[in-house]
């Protein structure tokens, strides 16, 4: 399925919110994203402990 097949998917069953997670760096991912409509609402930073 297609990102715009599964948004139709979720407006025809009355979505009333569609959010997503991607990583900041995934440029590819986001320009998708984009073109799709879908606009950055936030940033989350992730820690690791080495």
């Amino acid at each position: 399925m297609t990102v715009n097949g599964a948004i139709e998917k979720l407006k025809a069953a009355n979505a009333t919110e569609i959010m997503l997670q991607v990583a900041a760096e995934n440029v590819t991912a986001l320009n998708l994203y984009k073109s799709c409509g879908f606009r950055e609402t936030s940033v989350m930073d992730y820690f690791e402990l080495e």
